[in-house]
């Protein structure tokens, strides 16, 4: 926390999970956030293992294609996509005490991978936010947040999702009550939810041109 108010963060993670064909993947995510009462920003990425995997499930789907007068069976491939997300937040309207706010929030994010076939992911992002504060039944430092984001990308059209979280002190004596800025400091993280983050694709690759090729007469 800086002498202007002003809260600089910043943090790693590991995560390590699978796809839907049973492949293994690591990712290191790292972030950074600056925030005060009225302003929020974000920047986060996020880098995979760079791994090519084969499609080898029965349900994987497999082409026939022709090469220079030959047939052949162009197979699949999965790799997991690096990319990044950013946003900037605002805060919309607040009670004079600050314990109901109204935050927007808008940004937008992109993924790629090399290699054919792969199809970059990219595009904005919006989310609103209700925050309530120090609620009776749960005691001081208590919070729930409901919300709305959307996003679109070229790949996957328009997502939307509702949000709800909620934090509870954890104490058997009641604890004061913290200011806003106090407030702001325990905000949490954001990151995309694991189902709506581009992760993996699996893409056709055609198989290279053979060696030799049958003569047409």
């Amino acid at each position: 926390r800086t002498d202007s108010d002003w809260i600089v963060g910043g943090y790693a993670f590991y995560d390590r999970t699978s796809s839907i064909y049973s492949h293994r993947y690591d990712q290191a995510s790292f972030g950074a956030e600056l925030l005060n009462i009225d302003w929020g920003f974000r920047i986060n990425g996020y880098f995979p293992s760079r791994g090519t995997f084969p499609v080898t499930n029965l349900n994987a789907v497999q082409q026939a294609v022709v090469r220079n007068d030959n047939l052949a069976i162009a197979n699949t491939q999965e790799k997991a996509y690096v990319g990044g997300d950013f946003e900037v937040g605002r805060l919309l309207k607040s009670d004079p005490e600050g314990l109901l706010e109204l935050r927007g929030f808008v940004g937008g994010y992109a993924f790629d991978r090399s290699g054919q076939g792969y199809r970059s992911i990219a595009g904005p992002r919006g989310r609103l936010e209700m925050r309530v504060y120090d609620l009776a039944f749960l005691g001081n430092g208590s919070r729930v947040v409901t919300g709305f984001q959307m996003q679109w990308d070229q790949v996957r059209n328009v997502q939307g999702w509702f949000l709800l979280s909620v934090r509870i002190p954890l104490g058997l004596q009641s604890s004061p009550p913290l200011d806003r800025s106090q407030r702001r400091m325990l905000s949490p993280i954001v990151r995309p939810p694991a189902s709506k983050a581009p992760r993996f694709a699996a893409s056709m690759i055609p198989p290279p041109p053979p060696e030799h090729t049958m003569k047409r007469w």
